[in-house]
């Protein structure tokens, strides 16, 4: 009999609300009550953030030297200069191929313990590919990469230079606003042909 009861109960409710519903939908619009015209709007937001600005970094190259002779070894720091912590970096090179060869690629003291991903260097384009990084950041002004060279003969300059296809990753692996050093030309004294 209790079951009974709460089912029949439930129904008037359900039939009642359907109704009152029902009601106030189609009452007569002098009857019903007033909705203001204009609804409140929601107020301002006052600690708006601002955008976040992409971190910045700058590559330099730094020769040993800015006038050598053929035969001899010269090295250049290409140096990262920056206030974001840097996991990972692309460095890539273009140098003089018909002047320079390009001997060996070192780590520098920008990270600490830091891992090479990879190295190509290519001497008869004279194309330089050199990845590296590590599981804790860089940051400040330290040389990334140290690069020797040997000075051929037959050239009086020759030019090394940073391309736009270097990439700097920060934190979130987001690549920083990079500025490249210009191109540094090395003077090759008592070249012969």
């Amino acid at each position: 009999m209790k079951k009974l009861l709460a089912i029949v109960g439930i129904f008037i409710i359900i039939a009642l609300g359907g109704y009152g519903g029902y009601m106030l939908r189609n009452i007569r619009p002098s009857i019903r009550p007033a909705v203001p015209s204009v609804m409140p709007t929601a107020p301002p937001r006052l600690n708006n953030p601002t955008p976040k600005s992409k971190p910045t970094a700058t590559l330099t190259l730094v020769p040993s030297v800015r006038e050598t002779s053929p035969g001899q070894k010269f090295t250049v720091n290409a140096d990262l200069s920056t206030a974001a912590r840097v996991y990972a970096v692309d460095l890539s090179i273009k140098y003089d191929p018909q002047a320079f060869t390009l001997l060996t690629v070192q780590p520098g003291t920008f990270f600490t313990n830091a891992q090479e991903f990879k190295k190509t260097m290519k001497q008869d384009s004279g194309d330089l590919l050199y990845s590296s990084g590590a599981l804790s950041p860089g940051t400040g002004t330290r040389p990334l990469a140290i690069l020797t060279f040997q000075v051929k003969t037959g050239n009086n300059k020759g030019a090394i230079m940073l391309t736009k296809n270097s990439l700097v990753a920060t934190a979130n692996a987001e690549p920083a606003v990079l500025t490249l050093s210009p191109v540094i030309t090395i003077q090759i004294q008592n070249a012969l042909p």
